[in-house]
């Protein structure tokens, strides 16, 4: 793991000191990180924020990841569902996130997110629109293959985190956020959903 991941993030993911887990993938090449993540997931989140404002409280729903129809090495991520905040009243909030997975044949792979739909009219030439905000760049660590750590300072604030990948059937998303306008973190768990089920 890259030192800029915080002891926070480590605890969080579960990750031993060597920075490895027990799982059963082999994610060495962008190709085949491009076709394990592609299908559908069931995705619960718990994000807990002290600024701007404490926000805390957890999301569960959907996620669909598919490549783009007029470039298959771009993988578009949709993720819809509802947040429930711990606030009082206890309040629920509908959510979508869009980001787009700019798969080269070597790493990294360029995470966007994206606001709406993509479409080839406003296509730059490589697979992602134009105006779109770079997220974070993935890659395996020290050549493994079971998670990918990354550092993001956005404007003054770091994003500090990884994907952790514990079988085909599930992996780990999450990442701490240090900064003067944020505080906090988001724990994201997520479980392939098959053809027979909702």
């Amino acid at each position: 793991m890259r030192a800029g991941v915080t002891a926070l993030t480590s605890a969080m993911l579960g990750l031993t000191s060597t920075g490895t887990s027990s799982a059963r993938v082999d994610l060495r090449t962008p190709a085949a990180f491009r076709a394990y993540l592609e299908g559908r997931w069931r995705v619960n989140k718990r994000l807990d924020y002290a600024t701007p404002a404490e926000w805390r409280g957890t999301m569960s729903g959907v996620v669909t990841v598919a490549p783009r129809s007029s470039q298959p090495s771009v993988l578009m991520w949709h993720e819809e569902g509802e947040m429930c905040l711990d606030a009082r009243p206890a309040l629920s909030i509908a959510t979508h996130k869009n980001l787009a997975f700019q798969c080269r044949d070597d790493w990294p792979v360029s995470v966007f997110f994206v606001d709406g739909e993509v479409t080839d009219a406003r296509d730059d030439g490589w697979g992602v629109a134009k105006g779109q905000g770079l997220f974070v760049e993935l890659a395996p660590d020290r050549g493994g293959v079971v998670q990918f750590s990354f550092d993001h300072l956005c404007i003054n604030d770091m994003y500090s985190g990884a994907m952790v990948f514990e079988s085909p059937e599930r992996f780990r998303w999450s990442w701490t956020i240090r900064g003067p306008k944020k505080d906090g973190h988001i724990i994201q768990e997520f479980e392939r959903l098959h053809p027979e089920e909702t």
